[in-house]
């Protein structure tokens, strides 16, 4: 990746850092309203050694358990899920630069890619929020980054090759009468292969 990409996510964590210091100074950081209030009690119960519930689940449960995990390693602060969620921010820019990177092969696309993410500021934002977003988006960006490393002996997967047909860079893909890049990718159920 270079030497750009590592400082657009130092660029990334400074931005998210500024936000988690100026939210800390607000009146409004220690309010806890829906979501952000019920997953906090329940990662507290879990935290406490309550690891199962006495219901059903009205919430999804992975972001409680891993903030009653961080509750239970780093102790109880309304830091601790921001943190955790800036760290998923950053992680997030990592995956989104190696999958553009694995797309379309070149530096700039990669460092634009980058510095998108980087500077994303609803991302950044729902970073700075006790909520479930920023570790759902982490999750999600590890998940593509992990279904487009290629396999040993090829610079791309084949999925990818298909996927980036319709780019700029490949010039046969927009013959008069080559099939458009969603055909080639999702075929159609109604069409014999």
């Amino acid at each position: 990746m270079g030497f750009a990409t590592p400082a657009v996510v130092a660029l990334g964590a400074l931005l998210r850092a500024l936000h988690l210091l100026a939210l800390s100074r607000s009146p409004l950081f220690d309010l806890l309203q829906w979501d952000a209030g019920s997953y906090d009690r329940w990662a507290r119960e879990i935290a406490g050694g309550k690891f199962i519930g006495s219901g059903a689940f009205w919430q999804d449960p992975l972001y409680a358990y891993v903030l009653g995990f961080s509750y239970r390693v780093f102790g109880y602060h309304l830091v601790v899920p921001r943190v955790l969620a800036l760290a998923c921010g950053l992680v997030t820019i990592v995956c989104t630069a190696r999958i553009a990177e694995r797309v379309w092969q070149t530096r700039g696309a990669t460092l634009a890619a980058a510095l998108f993410a980087s500077c994303y500021l609803p991302e950044i934002h729902y970073e700075g929020i006790v909520g479930k977003t920023a570790l759902s988006v982490c999750l999600l960006a590890g998940a593509l980054d992990a279904f487009m490393r290629p396999p040993p002996g090829l610079s791309r997967p084949p999925h990818v090759r298909r996927w980036s047909r319709g780019s700029a860079r490949n010039p046969r893909a927009r013959r008069p009468g080559s099939r458009s890049t969603a055909e080639t990718t999702v075929p159609a159920p109604w069409r014999k292969t």
